[in-house]
């Protein structure tokens, strides 16, 4: 699977950096979801690299369009799905 990871040292755009990774796991308690799309701007990179002004307010998920693919054992009524909650918000 391809996968944006960041690098170790903040530097803008330039921290992310593209990574052929083997496919997830899911732990007990966590669900795989496939990034179709992902939303980043300029705020989100103060953010990682703790410049911005609120960087004590982590947002609670990334912005994603995806599809839930797979879960862990404890991961109550979970079912496949083709769009992920955050699609689904967003079209509201």
């Amino acid at each position: 699977m391809r996968a944006i990871v960041l690098s170790a040292t903040p530097a803008g755009p330039a921290w992310l950096e593209r990574h052929d990774l083997e496919p997830p796991v899911p732990e007990d308690t966590e669900v795989v979801v496939e990034v179709r799309a992902a939303a980043l701007n300029h705020a989100d990179l103060d953010e990682l690299a703790g410049t911005y002004a609120s960087a004590q307010r982590r947002q609670d998920r990334p912005h994603i369009a995806g599809s839930d693919l797979a879960a862990g054992k404890t991961v109550l009524d979970f079912r496949r799905t083709d769009e992920s909650e955050e699609e689904r918000d967003h079209e509201r």
